[in-house]
């Protein structure tokens, strides 16, 4: 987005520093007008909460105008429209956007004091919604990307992003790696969408990736901090841009007393503390790899409930075989039409409804089904042999090559990390043997020997039907018909493979994970010469984990620690959309490190060790919540040695160390209602 000045808003602060509000329009070329400052033309205050793990502390800002002007254009229903921009001797120092949609002003007279309801750039995320970064389906992406896109995204004008240096692939690559461990940090972006495609937004993916780091993002003074409060050691300071950087040190303990004090409202709380946290990872299984189509196609029928005679000869008395098939456009597979015949597809694969019923002839000449009621088979019919007329007494028949395309999907199927399980391909299979309308059922049909064709393809990886090579190959699943009608895909499971639950085609994965997309193909059948049409039911292509991966089916997995069972003050549920694998099987909320998943093997400088980060964020709660903490509310100078990162001391607070969390800033006065939790 372009942005063009509009108004300015100067004033001095009490300090006698040169203070300006700009406030820009997306896409406004002008003039611009100055506005007149109230008394208090700008204050900022950050979010406030007792639980230091919080993933996100924004800010809100309010300016005070005076005018006659209701500058009633600014509330528009866009959340980016109007950017506002504070500087303090010409330094950026807060950024963000007028809140649409609300409005407060003084009615009663011509001249009046206006203010105007302001948020940080980075709460703007809430009204984005996250948009897929391929354009050919969902893809595998970095937790450094995602950071860097919602930053970019909130349309901000911070002087630099400051991170933590507190992770690393490894010991020996601590600290020496200047290659941020969060660009070799992948997860699908499936993760972010429902089943039903709905995006989560920009700031519920910020929170869920600061949530799994335990950090927490804070827009301060100009600047946007990924803090880590029990990181003691360096932290990174990128541009904005997040190309370059430079090494940064936490800054030296600060004394409130030494700051100066600027009133008189101070306070002194208690922090509850909590014995018992618990953890939970919603993991967003893959479920079926290959979604299931939607039968839905209505038969309408004449109110007399009459069948008209086949346009075959019926013996009195013999029942013959008939079909209604009801087609209906598919949703989920792509199907493949060949050989057009006076606009009509004689050849490939059709979604349709097909009901199987005898008709039989009567005395009267008239026709009588032998059911009561229609019952469908929901199917996928491949026809493979066909006719049309060349003349009058003259038919022409044409044979689906081998080789042709008959089954895809419309979208791409799941992008995930695939390993420690197997696919199982499962359906039925019935054939016919008449060309004049392609009906079979239980007791008319081809009993031949079938197999069906298929290409199965994940990042270059393909199954041959015995393992997995990297040369473009197919496979074929065997039916083997003892009767006419539905035969299963042959299968393939033998005793010992761990997958209770699924019968069918079994294909294993390898131990160490294929990333990417599943690309599955069906082609031509291998199918006998009197094969006319092959019908498909029931198909299912689904990821299974393997038996002993989990410890149950439940698709979350709990994390907890109690200290004090006979007194649980107990922290409410944390919740995480983002986690380490812990043998929960093929999930898109799972996090790779390079091309292993990432599991307790990430190095936390904090611990010194190799952590799994949910068991982290429980040892780290529980050893700062314990015991009951204080809580100091004091009126001190603003002053810029203080950031989200600097400890604070207080002279009447002998060995304590507080960590700022919120508070109030009134930038014409100069004072700052600073929120103290102890460290």
């Amino acid at each position: 987005m372009s942005y063009g000045l509009i108004y300015t808003i100067p004033f001095a602060s009490l300090k006698n520093e040169t203070c300006i509000i700009e406030i820009e329009k997306e896409g406004y070329i002008g003039s611009v007008t100055e506005l007149t400052p109230a008394e208090n033309p700008f204050s900022v205050e950050i979010v406030d909460d007792d639980f230091i793990y919080i993933p996100t502390r924004f800010s809100t800002a309010n300016i005070c105008i005076v005018g006659s002007d209701y500058l009633q254009s600014l509330y528009s229903t866009a959340y980016q429209q109007y950017r506002v921009t504070f500087k303090r001797n010409n330094i950026i120092t807060w950024c963000g956007f007028i809140k649409p949609e609300l409005y407060t002003q003084d009615y009663s007279s011509k001249l009046f004091e206006l203010e105007l309801e302001c948020q940080s750039a980075m709460s703007t995320l809430e009204f984005i919604p996250y948009k897929q970064i391929g354009e050919d389906g969902k893809v595998f992406v970095s937790l450094w990307t995602l950071l860097k896109n919602a930053i970019t995204l909130s349309n901000a004008k911070y002087n630099s992003v400051i991170f933590p240096h507190v992770y690393s692939e490894t010991e020996a690559d601590y600290p020496s790696d200047i290659d941020n461990v969060l660009k070799k940090m992948n997860l699908s972006e499936q993760n972010f969408f429902d089943e039903d495609d709905k995006a989560m937004t920009y700031k519920e993916v910020l929170e869920e990736i600061c949530k799994f780091l335990n950090w927490t993002c804070v827009d301060w003074r100009g600047d946007l901090y990924f803090v880590d409060v029990d990181h003691r050691g360096d932290y990174w300071q990128y541009s904005l841009d997040m190309k370059s950087w430079e090494p940064g040190k936490l800054p030296n303990l600060l004394n409130v007393q030494k700051t100066g004090f600027f009133g008189s409202d101070h306070s002194l709380d208690f922090v509850p503390g909590y014995n018992k946290v618990t953890v939970k990872t919603s993991n967003y299984n893959v479920g079926n790899v290959i979604p299931e189509e939607k039968f839905d196609a209505i038969v309408k029928r004449n109110s007399s409930g009459r069948f008209t005679p086949s346009p075959f000869p019926v013996i009195p008395g013999v029942r013959s075989e008939e079909m209604i098939r009801v087609g209906q456009k598919e949703t989920v597979y792509s199907l493949f039409n060949y050989y057009e015949y006076e606009q009509v597809y004689l050849l490939g694969s059709s979604l349709c409804r097909v009901c199987i019923y005898s008709l039989v002839s009567q005395e009267s000449g008239s026709y009588l089904p032998n059911i009561t009621e229609f019952s469908y088979d929901d199917c996928v019919c491949i026809r493979t042999k066909n006719r049309y007329p060349t003349d009058r007494t003259h038919w022409q028949e044409v044979r689906l090559e081998q080789g042709k395309e008959v089954l895809t999907f419309a979208d791409q199927l799941p992008y995930a990390s695939y390993s420690e399980g197997a696919f199982c391909i499962s359906g039925q299979v019935a054939q016919s043997n008449r060309i004049d309308n392609h009906a079979y059922s239980s007791s008319v049909g081809s009993k031949s020997a079938l197999k069906l064709v298929c290409k199965l393809e994940i990042s270059g990886n393909f199954w041959n039907g015995s393992k997995w090579i990297k040369t473009d190959t197919t496979f074929t699943l065997s039916v083997n018909p003892k009767n006419t009608g539905y035969t299963a895909i042959e299968n393939t499971k033998v005793l010992g493979m761990p997958y209770d639950g699924v019968n069918g085609y079994i294909i294993e994965l390898p131990e160490l994970p294929i990333i990417g997309p599943v690309e599955f193909t069906m082609y031509t059948p291998q199918y006998a010469d009197d094969v006319t049409a092959v019908y498909l039911k029931d198909f299912k292509f689904v990821y299974v984990k393997a038996d002993d991966s989990s410890e149950d089916d439940n698709s979350d997995r709990y994390y907890e620690n109690v200290l004090n069972e006979d007194y649980i003050n107990e922290l409410d549920e944390i919740e995480l959309k983002i986690s380490s694998y812990n043998n929960d099987g093929a999930c898109y909320s799972k996090v790779m490190l390079g091309d292993k998943y990432l599991e307790d093997n990430l190095y936390s400088a904090i611990e010194e060790k190799l952590i799994r980060p949910e068991e982290q964020l429980i040892r780290r709660i529980i050893n700062r919540y314990s015991d009951t903490h204080i809580k100091l509310t004091q009126e001190i100078q603003e002053v810029p040695e203080l950031t989200p990162i600097t400890r604070l001391s207080d002279n009447f607070m002998v060995g304590k160390v507080f960590i700022n969390t919120g508070g109030t800033i009134d930038y014409k006065m100069g004072k700052f209602r600073c929120i103290m939790v102890e460290a």
